[in-house]
């Protein structure tokens, strides 16, 4: 099985990377690719370029076991539609089972997704909580429609093992937890002049130094 979790990544900081591992660990996947989007469809532009994005991941992700920094986003002149990522994986790996990853924020709004129905057809999705979230379909930020929670009902499984029983369809609401760290806190932070160690790693910050980004 391999996992794709793609992002804007701006930057590439130590909740990514915690979340990346974790997955790896759980699926006991051969793999989990990172995916940098170059022209995300449903967040606001990011304020890095594709290229210092791309640069970060590989810099975060160095001599990390199992994660494998994958550029075919910002390679591609389309917008980052999931499908299309997603079907270039399939096409590369037709015998293996493929896991989408995706957070309860993006999840509930699936349905507005670019063919998002057929994403099932190639591939399972791992959805996963933010450190404060909980998986109530009722209330809180994140509320699925109720079309999504019906298609949802029959494809979603308990044990995300259960993955490698097939190579796509299924859903599994994960208890994998992210650090608690975000993109705006640290972009933040380097604008009022303050440290981010500890919240990126070392290759990362340099790198943010060094080519002044988010610095206004």
């Amino acid at each position: 099985m391999i996992a794709l979790y793609g992002g804007t990544f701006d930057p590439f900081h130590n909740g990514h990377l915690r979340l990346a591992i974790d997955v790896f660990e759980t699926l006991r996947c051969e793999s989990v690719h990172i995916i940098p989007s170059a022209k995300p469809v449903h967040r606001e532009h990011p304020s890095a370029s594709p290229r210092a994005r791309w640069d970060m991941v590989k810099l975060g992700c160095e001599g990390v076991s199992g994660l494998v920094p994958n550029n075919c986003e910002i390679e591609r002149a389309t917008p980052s539609y999931a499908i299309e990522t997603i079907k270039g994986f399939r096409a590369q790996y037709p015998e293996k089972p493929i896991a989408f990853v995706l957070g309860a924020d993006a999840y509930a709004q699936f349905d507005t997704w670019f063919e998002w129905q057929e994403i099932l057809d190639h591939a399972h999705l791992l959805v996963i909580q933010r450190p404060e979230e909980t998986y109530e379909t009722d209330t809180g930020d994140y509320k699925p429609s109720q079309v999504l929670n019906q298609w949802a009902q029959s494809r979603s499984i308990k044990n995300c093992n259960d993955f490698h029983e097939k190579l796509a369809g299924l859903i599994c609401f994960s208890q994998i937890r992210g650090l608690a760290v975000s993109a705006t806190q640290i972009r933040e932070k380097i604008v009022l002049k303050q440290s981010v160690a500890g919240l990126v790693s070392k290759g990362v910050e340099r790198y943010i130094m060094n080519n002044h980004l988010y610095c206004d």
